[in-house]
C-alpha cells in the first residue's frame, strides 16, 4: 500500500499525508474514515449550521482521531470521541459577541454557548448524548465512568444548558 491510496486530510491547521513507516497503523482508519466524517459532519452541522463550517471541522476531528488511532481503535471509542472533539472545535467557532437568541446561519448561538460554557465532562455528555446520539454505555466507556454517572452529568448538564439558556432570553 502506498501513501497515495490513503485519503489526506485537510484540517485547520494544514494537511496530514501518512508517510509509507505510518502506513501500517492508518489501514484500519482508513476503512472507518467514512463513518468517522459522517458523525463528526453531523454534530458540527448541528451546532453551527453551516456545512462549509461543518466540513472543515470533520476534517479536523477526523484528523485528530488518526493522530490518536491506535489508542482509540484499542479502546474501542473512536466513534464517540471524533463526536465529542468534533463538538469541541466546533464550539470554539461559535461567535461570543452576539446578541442572545440571534441567529447564526440558522441556528441559535445561545444553545451552542451554554453547551460550551459547561464544565469538560458535563459538556462530553452533553454533546455525546444529544448532539452525537452516542449510546450512555459507550460514554461511560469513553469518559472511564458508570453509566449512572453518565445519567447524573446528563441531568446536571441538561438543567444547566437550560437556566442559561432562560437567562440569556429573558
Amino acid at each position: 500500500m502506498s501513501s497515495e491510496a490513503l485519503p489526506t486530510f485537510d484540517g485547520l491547521e494544514g494537511t496530514f499525508v501518512p508517510d509509507d513507516a505510518q502506513l501500517w497503523r492508518y489501514r484500519t482508519f482508513v476503512d472507518s474514515y467514512r463513518a468517522l466524517w459522517r458523525l463528526a459532519y453531523r454534530v458540527a452541522f448541528r451546532l453551527l449550521g453551516s456545512r462549509e463550517q461543518a466540513t472543515l471541522v470533520a476534517q479536523e476531528a477526523c484528523l485528530q482521531t488518526c493522530i490518536h488511532w491506535r489508542k482509540l481503535r484499542r479502546t474501542g471509542t473512536a466513534m464517540s470521541w471524533t463526536a465529542r472533539t468534533s463538538g469541541d472545535i466546533a464550539l470554539e467557532l461559535v461567535p461570543d459577541n452576539m446578541d442572545p437568541g440571534e441567529s447564526f446561519r440558522g441556528e441559535r448561538t445561545d444553545l451552542a454557548r451554554a453547551i460550551a460554557g459547561l464544565p469538560k465532562r458535563a459538556r462530553a455528555v452533553a454533546l455525546l448524548r444529544y448532539v452525537a446520539e452516542v449510546p450512555d454505555e459507550e460514554i461511560a466507556t469513553l469518559l472511564g465512568c458508570s453509566v449512572d454517572k453518565v445519567d447524573a452529568r446528563a441531568a446536571r448538564a441538561g438543567a444547566i444548558v437550560r437556566n442559561a439558556i432562560r437567562r440569556e432570553v429573558a
